[in-house]
């Protein structure tokens, strides 16, 4: 009963799609996409599309697309991904907006993580250092460094890597992020483990980041960072 009254919901929100606001169509699509009804929340954003090019509203033509790259990455349709991220990159460059330059390049950055493809992943991510830093928007440019480290790390370089978290351990200690700089600290401790094999450094940052995790009252992260102190320890 609850399924079909579900379904019947649906199917009323798709029918008033065209009085809906921008706001509510971005409302709907990520109802949607949370309850994976992915067909449905691509024919919302369609329509979105299609209204913000006709108003030639720029910046929620972008918001959409953003949302559209979501939709088929969950569909792991990797081609429209792109396509549409292209897109928006298209039209940020336009407008010159550095925070939307900035949204589509870490996009783009996870769209290639995604595919393993880590190399083109520190391109566009290396772009959302620049530009966070330009805007001093503090705490995407230490999820931008974390993300780089987790890049190189993929492609070899830990030294390249422990330098990208270092730096977002910096500044996630001076915006009081505990839990963000206990995250930096596990992967510290795991690079210096798995990749430097340096036990003495590895112990100490593991041991930071059990702290903190305790601190904050992540169990689950703590005992994994208790365990890398055990492996650190062998």
């Amino acid at each position: 009963m609850l399924r079909l009254l579900d379904s019947l919901l649906r199917r009323m929100l798709l029918a008033t799609i065209d009085r809906m606001s921008l706001k509510g169509l971005l409302l709907l699509a990520a109802r949607l996409q949370k309850s994976e009804k992915w067909p449905e929340a691509e024919k919302v954003l369609l329509h979105a599309r299609a209204e913000t090019e006709k108003e030639g509203n720029t910046e929620g033509l972008i918001r959409v697309l953003l949302h559209l790259s979501r939709v088929y990455q969950s569909l792991e349709d990797f081609p429209r991904t792109h396509e549409v991220l292209e897109q928006a990159l298209a039209l940020a460059n336009e407008i010159e907006d550095r925070g939307w330059q900035g949204a589509v390049h870490h996009h783009i950055g996870v769209a290639h993580m995604l595919r393993n493809q880590y190399s083109q992943a520190i391109t566009h991510y290396r772009e959302v250092v620049v530009i966070d830093k330009e805007l001093k928007n503090h705490k995407a440019l230490a999820a931008a460094y974390l993300r780089l480290g987790i890049c190189y790390r993929e492609e070899g370089d830990p030294k390249k890597a422990i330098n990208c978290h270092r730096k977002s351990l910096n500044i996630a200690e001076r915006l009081g992020d505990r839990h963000f700089a206990a995250e930096q600290y596990f992967h510290l401790g795991t690079l210096c483990l798995e990749d430097l094999d340096d036990k003495g450094e590895a112990r100490a940052y593991f041991d930071k980041a059990r702290a903190l995790f305790e601190a904050v009252g992540d169990e689950h992260y703590a005992e994994q960072a208790d365990e890398g102190l055990r492996n650190s320890e062998n």
